[in-house]
């Protein structure tokens, strides 16, 4: 994920800020609502419903006022930010403050963009044909979140005109596509391919861009306000993403949980961190030396898919619950 909200003058966002996405085919103002997101490793970021060619261009302030938005919120990783220079801080007089919504909601594993929808689904399987397609409405499982906590909740339904965030954190390919296609469906961006958000004709700087989101795609290990947290998003690179297919499970946060629990009962520290899963993302909090080791685990896993399956097969063999 190549994105940032630190412009040239090294001004950072605060809740509340509002900051412009620059495009190919102008400026999509944001407003960074919360900057403690996801365990606070993440920014939540709102997208307004409109698109200007002038960086100094105001009349999008009624639409921050009104939260009228372009686009589902989402979380935007904090390290991400510091990757590129695409989304600045905006720090025109008298603007308006971006507000959070009063519930944000979620399906489970809901990360592909549907522009019929406008919301982020879970997708079915493949058919033969290799063509995916919607999980249907009715066996969906709905979460819902309140500004400000990490903590979801399950519910029966979303309210009619609620927006569907993604399960877990934003990629640049997520982002990319579901602003791309919601601007030509609200007419903002008639017949134009999906923006390119500050991707550079340099190769010097598209080869820089590239190893940024390959490394924004691995591990994390954030240290911050006295808490270490490691995080990253499931299932992972795709090739481990096929060992756990073929393993006959779905590698969403929840299986991560009963692998990684596994690997640290068997090292004795598993009551020294706290595992706090979601569908789109596995996270565990606990101090920075058992957190590093674990990060030097894992990473060992995504480059070595075979050490993957060998601790599946150990899991198994020890009944885990992967389930549960």
């Amino acid at each position: 994920m190549i994105i940032s909200a630190w412009n040239q003058a090294g001004l950072r966002p605060h809740p509340g800020s509002l900051c412009l996405v620059k495009t190919d085919y102008g400026y999509i103002p944001a407003g960074v609502v919360l900057t403690d997101s996801y365990l606070g490793m993440c920014h939540l970021v709102h997208f307004y419903r409109t698109i200007i060619t002038n960086p100094k261009d105001t009349s999008y302030f009624p639409l921050v006022e009104s939260n009228d938005l372009l686009i589902p919120p989402m979380d935007i990783p904090r390290q991400a930010f510091d990757a590129s220079g695409f989304l600045v801080v905006n720090n025109l007089e008298d603007a308006p403050v971006a507000r959070v919504l009063d519930h944000y909601y979620f399906y489970a594993n809901g990360d592909k963009w549907n522009v019929d929808e406008r919301a982020f689904v879970p997708m079915d399987k493949p058919d033969a044909t290799g063509t995916q397609s919607p999980i249907p409405l009715k066996q969906r499982l709905i979460y819902e979140k309140l500004p400000g906590e990490d903590r979801s909740i399950g519910v029966h339904e979303i309210p009619a005109g609620a927006w569907v965030s993604p399960s877990r954190t934003a990629n640049l390919a997520m982002l990319e596509e579901a602003l791309g296609e919601s601007l030509r469906y609200y007419g903002l961006l008639r017949g134009a391919a999906s923006p390119q958000l500050g991707i550079s004709s340099s190769p010097y700087e598209r080869a820089a861009q590239a190893k940024a989101i390959d490394t924004a795609s691995r591990v994390h290990l954030v240290s911050t306000g006295g808490v270490t947290a490691l995080y990253f998003e499931a299932p992972g690179p795709e090739s481990v993403a096929q060992i756990i297919r073929n393993a006959g499970f779905v590698g969403n946060g929840y299986f991560w949980h009963s692998l990684i629990k596994f690997y640290a009962d068997q090292r004795g520290f598993s009551d020294k961190v706290i595992f706090d899963p979601e569908a789109g993302m596995f996270s565990v909090i606990g101090t920075y030396e058992i957190l590093d080791h674990l990060r030097e685990v894992i990473e060992s896993w995504f480059n070595n898919p075979q050490k993957l399956a060998d601790i599946i097969n150990n899991a198994q063999d020890s009944d885990v619950d992967f389930d549960d």
